[in-house]
Formats: C-alpha cells, structure tokens, sequence
C-alpha cells in the first residue's frame, strides 16, 4: 500500500480535549488542520471526570452552543462545588457559585469516555479539520517549510505541516524525542479509577470530595457522584512517590475504601 500525502497549516497530535479546542478554534479562524490520535474513539481515559467551572466557561468561549449541548447529555450530573476534607477528618464545602442550586450549575461530571467523544464529534461535524483515528505520529522531521509527520498504524500517511501542536499529554512522544523536555516525576502524578455503585453520602448537589489521607500525602482521594447513584472514585499520587514507596496505587484504593474508619461505611455496600 503506497502512502498518500496531506499538506496542512498545522498538524495536532491528540484527539483528547485540548487537541478538539485547539482544532475548532483554528477551524474558526479559517487555519488548515490535520487531527491525529492513536486511538478509535470511543476511547476511554483514566480520569475523575470533573469538568469545573472553568472548564465550563471554556466551553461557552469555544461554541456557546456547544455548551449548550453538553449540558443535555444523559450521563452528565451537574455540579456546584467541592468538598476538600482534611486528614483529620474535618471538611470544608466550597461552592461554585454564591447562588448554589439557582439556575445552572457551573461544573459538571462527565465521563471521559462521554466528553471526550462528544469533543472529537464536533470536530468531525464542524467537517474543516482533517481527523485521523488509529493513527501514531511515529516521526516528526524539519523541513524548510516546517515539519513533516510520518504516521503509523490505520492510516499509511504523511503530513507536511507548517507546525506542530503537541496535546498528546503526559506521555508524550513529541516533548520527549522531540522537544527534549524530560518527564519529572515530581510534577507528575499516578492515578487510578473506578466505578461504583451503593456509595452512600454523595453530594445531592454534586459536590465532587477531595479527601486528603496521611496514607496518600502528597495525594488525595477522590469521590465523584455521577448520576443514578453512580460515583467515580479514584485515588492520585505523585509519580515520584509512587515509585519510592512501591505503591500498587489498585491495592491501595481498595484497602482504603474497605479499612479506612472515613471510608469503610461509606463502601459497606458499594460494588466496583
């Protein structure tokens, strides 16, 4: 199979949400782009699904309608604030707004899978940006004009783009071999996430909790309730620390939720 070739203003590695913005902003500028991800999506991503106000309110900037439109989804729960509970067990409510519970709520909870489909579907419809699912930047090379992009996997193409825009996250290729940007483990943090069902206490007004345990500092915890009493649960710790103390971040979720005196109650009759 011969490789075909696609001439752009700019190439976007990462079809997450900052690759999408990046993409219908430039559309609406008129800029000629290429969107490429490794993934088909729908695509899943470890995340606590928390889109606060000001993810909010980016939203409204990019597309008022689209805005609009996410705030429709049957998945989403709306949100007005976050609850940060101490190590000593004491907590303080935050809220979003000084009108909590009037109107619209500011954040909102949305699974990745959901948001950042709903993100790369408005690419696709808005038809000025050029997508490319199941496909790896492999190579990125200078040229006079700019760089060229070999691409692996779905796709047997090349780019020619007068630039680069790298939003392929934490694990970057381009910052790496690239841009020569090393990973720091200190300004990183692991994480990982679950589903449940059956966890008491959740916020009526969807105030997503940070808790802070002396077991996972510099880290929290965090309790997400999504609709139909679901709730995203998940803990993070910075990667540096992960590695020092040897940490199965999974063991560990599961042994503070089922032993930890502010958890264990709240998970007696929780299923993942």
């Amino acid at each position: 199979r011969s490789a075909s070739l696609l001439t752009a203003d700019v190439c976007i590695a990462g079809a997450g949400p900052g690759g999408c913005a990046a993409a219908l902003q430039l559309a609406r500028h008129g800029v000629s782009t290429v969107l490429v991800d490794k993934a088909v999506f729908p695509r899943d991503k470890t995340c606590g699904d928390a889109l606060s106000g000001k993810v909010m309110l980016t939203l409204e900037r990019l597309d008022p309608a689209l805005a609009v439109e996410l705030r429709k989804m049957t998945g989403l729960e709306p949100s007005w604030g976050v609850t940060f509970t101490a190590p000593s067990g004491r907590s303080l409510r935050v809220p979003f707004s000084r009108e909590t519970g009037m109107g619209e709520a500011p954040g909102a909870i949305l699974p990745r899978l959901d948001f950042d489909h709903f993100m790369l579907q408005a690419v696709k419809r808005d038809g000025h940006t050029h997508v490319l699912e199941g496909a790896t930047a492999k190579e990125f090379r200078r040229t006079p004009s700019g760089w060229s992009i070999a691409l692996g996997g779905a796709e047997n193409t090349a780019i020619d783009a007068r630039l680069v825009l790298d939003a392929s996250g934490a694990n970057s290729h381009f910052a790496r071999q690239i841009a020569g940007l090393p990973m720091e483990p200190r300004h990183h943090c692991a994480g990982v996430r679950a589903y449940y069902s059956g966890v008491t206490g959740l916020d009526m007004q969807g105030f997503i909790e940070l808790i802070f345990l002396k077991d996972l500092l510099p880290g929290y915890l965090w309790i997400f309730p999504l609709p139909n009493g679901r709730a995203n649960v998940g803990l993070g710790l910075r990667t540096d620390m992960v590695k020092k103390r040897r940490v199965d971040l999974k063991k560990l979720l599961n042994q503070l939720i089922t032993e930890h005196p502010q958890l264990r109650e709240r998970f007696a009759n929780a299923k993942a």
